[in-house]
This record gives structure tokens, C-alpha cells and sequence, in this order.
């Protein structure tokens, strides 16, 4: 997928975006999740990490090219199974801040823990639709798994929306990842043994991550 400009996009929030809390459910060393206020409305508010030296101009760019990529493909998809984007804005962070709603049920490791007794077969099916439309968008995910799966609707009907695609590309995209791809748990066992310099996620190793996140989601208590 090309990358996107994203100056005088209507998704720019810019401005409109007051930043609240943290959330409890944070997906990991990029990013934070926090609360957010939007036209009187409460939504998730993702801000992107820098970790280098603050003089490193190369790795700011790197960040800044990540980020517009990950709102390239995120914008792309539009499917009852994936987290809607509602637009980004700048001031909060190094780059890019993302903002979606609010699902109060949080990621599924949260919403199984609150309601243990839902339909979990049914719930990881619906990942598994929604993992096929993005494939089907030509799109790799390279970091499923619970923390990256949100959960809205009452017990007796949930549904599953995946979400945090910072590490996702297109699958003809040539260029490698730079240090380890995915989540150790969850990675798929070609990547475990690649070099960190040399990480290309594939439709195949999201299925792996797919699978362990099956294995979890239903064996879990």
C-alpha cells in the first residue's frame, strides 16, 4: 500500500481532541491508550511512542512514515469485525495520534474475565472473519492476539473488533521489519527464528497468530 498524505485529510481531528486518562488495556511498547473527549463524546485516543534519542532525526522520520502507514491501511478497512478509525490528530505525541471509539467491554482477555460465560466459539470465529476480510483487503495484520482484539456488545451478544494496526502492511510490501515483529506468544515459529532485521510477517504467520489467539481466548479463565 502507498503512503498516504495525510494534510487536509477530513480525518484530520486536530484541535478537537482533548486527551484524558490512560486506559487499563494498553497494547504494548509503541503506543499509549488514553481517554479522550471529542465533541461532548468519550473515545480511545492512541498516541505513538518515540523510543531513540531525541537528536535521532532518522528514527523521528521512521516513526512519522510507520505512523502515516498504519493510517493508510487502517482507514482502507471497513468491517464489522475491525475498529472503525474516526480520524487523528497532532500535538499529543511524536507523530500521528489515533482516534476510535470507546469500547467499554476492552480488549477480550478483559471482556472474558467480566462475562466468562459467552459464547467463545463464536467469538473467535468473528475474529476469524475478520481476519479474512483484511486478508482479503491484501492486507497483513503481523500482531494479533487478545490485546489487540476489543469486545463491545452485552454477554449474550459480543462481538470482536480487531484493532492496532502498527504493524501491518500491504502483502506485496518488499521491506522487512526492523527488530522483533509481532508478540512472542503469538508468533508464528518462521519468525521466532528470523533475524531481527530480516521480520516479514506473512497471511500464514497471522493465521499462526490467529490460532494462538484461539487457544487463549478459549482455554482461558
Amino acid at each position: 500500500m502507498e503512503e498516504v498524505a495525510v494534510t487536509g485529510s477530513s480525518f484530520d481531528l486536530t484541535g478537537a481532541i482533548h486527551i484524558m486518562d490512560p486506559l487499563s488495556c494498553q497494547p504494548g511498547s509503541h503506543a499509549d491508550l488514553y481517554l479522550a473527549k471529542w465533541k461532548g463524546s468519550i473515545v480511545c485516543a492512541k498516541v505513538l511512542r518515540y523510543i531513540g534519542r531525541p537528536s535521532d532525526e532518522e528514527a523521528r522520520r521512521a516513526l512519522d512514515t510507520q505512523a502515516k502507514r498504519e493510517f493508510a491501511v487502517w482507514s482502507s478497512l471497513k468491517h464489522p469485525n475491525v475498529l472503525p478509525i474516526l480520524g487523528f490528530c497532532v500535538g499529543f505525541g511524536p507523530s500521528l495520534t489515533f482516534i476510535s471509539p470507546l469500547i467499554s467491554g476492552g480488549c477480550a482477555p478483559e471482556y472474558l474475565r467480566a462475562h466468562p460465560f459467552v459464547d467463545r466459539l463464536k467469538l473467535v470465529s468473528e475474529i476469524g472473519e475478520g481476519l479474512s476480510y483484511i486478508h482479503g483487503k491484501d492486507i497483513i495484520h503481523g500482531d494479533l492476539k487478545g490485546a489487540n482484539i476489543l469486545v463491545t456488545g452485552p454477554p449474550n451478544r459480543p462481538v470482536p473488533l480487531i484493532c492496532d494496526f502498527g504493524l501491518s502492511k500491504s502483502s506485496n510490501a518488499t521491506d522487512s521489519t526492523s527488530g522483533p515483529c509481532g508478540t512472542l506468544g503469538w508468533m508464528a515459529i518462521e519468525l521466532l527464528s528470523a533475524p531481527d532485521d530480516a521480520c516479514m510477517p506473512t497471511f500464514a504467520s497471522d493465521m499462526w497468530s490467529w490460532g494462538m489467539t484461539v487457544l487463549m481466548l478459549v482455554s482461558s479463565t
